[in-house]
């Protein structure tokens, strides 16, 4: 059995085990992974792109967090994301997967689609260091055309 670590929760690791607070760090980056088997087909994360990335963006900013890697896959959402607090943070995750799966499957209140996320966001802290543009293209494996950088406005 593989030992955890303690800067990572939630993903389909964590479905049946024990409730544990999520680590937080105001002062480290941290790297979201939203996974959905849903979407395939129209319900495609990258036939919603530029939508789920002005989303991700407006919930970034009402939510006083930082996106400063955004990469939209075609049944995963990956993003490195800073927050000042670990409320700032909760509010993102809690208002976020919720938008982007109105966006894509086009539910509403009274009007239910099913489960679209797979298990909670996996989360964890990590040093942002080692992530830069040619190591993040690499940890998602994906085209570079698939790889976004989100530029906030006056920074």
């Amino acid at each position: 059995m593989q030992k955890r670590s303690e800067s990572a929760h939630g993903g389909l690791a964590a479905i049946g085990r024990r409730k544990a607070a999520r680590p937080i760090s105001p002062r480290k980056p941290m790297h979201l992974i939203f996974r959905s088997s849903r979407a395939r087909g129209p319900w495609s994360l990258v036939r919603s792109r530029n939508r789920i990335r002005e989303l991700s963006f407006l919930t970034a900013r009402r939510s006083s967090v930082r996106i400063q890697r955004l990469a939209v896959l075609d049944r995963h959402l990956h993003l490195v994301v800073r927050a000042g607090s670990r409320e700032h943070m909760q509010k993102f995750l809690r208002v976020l997967p919720q938008v982007v799966m109105f966006a894509v499957t086009g539910a509403r209140k009274g009007n239910p689609r099913g489960r679209f996320w797979d298990a909670l966001v996996f989360s964890r802290v990590m040093d942002f260091r080692p992530v830069a543009r040619d190591s993040w293209r690499n940890i998602l494996r994906a085209p570079p055309d698939l790889f976004a950088r989100i530029r906030h406005p006056g920074g």
